[in-house]
């Protein structure tokens, strides 16, 4: 078995990306954590490669699978921290993580990397906002669903068509709305793009204010809001133009572990920190229990 502050030292380089970063997470020096990494590789036979600013490794993945399992099965049984990720409006809500968990890096975009480090269980719950998420029949994950609300057009608040009544679509089609490079929110991509929006691509990696809903300080450009990101976003102002589409919040795991009482715990918190933050937002539905 690999020790398990070693596979830890290294799952949290992985995750983090900044061995600075993986160093406060796992309270060891830096160059500690490299010698540990360095051990867990050599012992497994695997190699630590870089791809567009991910850590990821090459090489024969069965004995790192059966230790990450073992691993993740150990955090939960022995009370360690498991590790939470999500998008980036959770960021400042879980500033203080709940009870036995610690959280990452709050900046990802799409699915790619989410389901990835949840399948490896290098991450043990990941927040993502639906209608993107994993299918029903994944084999893997499971998606535990949170709460449902409609996603609302939001500018600054000079923006010409701010306050306006009866907003239009030919009216919001005059100005550029954001969209992620193509296919990270896929679903959400095809919905937007049927209703004429998604027209105007940033150049981000990772979730960066920016380039997002900074971006509506030129008074032009359209981005989209709900829930928790409208409460984060006082700056804004919603446009008066249903869009008749629905995002929200849900959790995602691995299925074996959806029954466990410390996931079960964190849903019940969740659904306490979006009740008491957005509980008063029109269309605002938390989801059955």
């Amino acid at each position: 078995m690999v020790e398990i502050d070693a596979l830890d030292a290294l799952d949290q380089l992985i995750w983090r990306r900044s061995g600075v970063a993986a160093a406060k997470a796992v309270k060891m020096h830096q160059s500690t954590v490299s010698r540990k990494t360095r051990e867990v590789l050599q012992l497994l036979g695997l190699q630590l490669v870089q791809r567009a600013g991910e850590w990821d490794l090459e090489g024969c993945h069965d004995f790192i699978r059966l230790e990450r399992q073992l691993h993740q099965l150990h955090r939960l049984k022995s009370g360690a921290p498991l590790r939470l990720e999500g998008v980036f409006w959770w960021q400042p809500v879980l500033a203080s993580p709940p009870a036995g968990w610690c959280t990452g890096v709050f900046d990802h975009l799409g699915l790619v990397r989410a389901h990835q480090l949840l399948r490896q269980r290098v991450v043990d719950a990941w927040l993502i906002s639906p209608p993107d998420h994993p299918e029903e029949d994944d084999p893997d994950l499971a998606v535990v669903p949170l709460a449902t609300m409609p996603v609302r057009l939001v500018v600054g608040k000079s923006h010409p068509l701010a306050g306006v009544r009866g907003v239009t679509f030919r009216d919001v089609n005059r100005f550029p709305t954001l969209a992620l490079p193509a296919g990270l929110l896929p679903k959400t991509e095809k919905r937007l793009q049927e209703l004429g929006l998604w027209n105007s691509p940033v150049r981000m990696q990772f979730y960066d204010h920016d380039s997002w809903q900074g971006q509506c300080h030129d008074q032009a450009t359209i981005n989209y809001g709900s829930g928790l990101s409208l409460v984060q976003q006082p700056h804004l102002t919603t446009l008066d133009l249903p869009l008749n589409f629905n995002s929200g919040d849900a959790l995602v795991v691995h299925r074996d572990l959806v029954s466990s009482p410390r996931i079960e715990f964190l849903v019940r918190h969740l659904r306490g920190c979006l009740q008491r933050l957005i509980q008063h937002q029109h269309g605002f539905r938390l989801a059955a229990i």
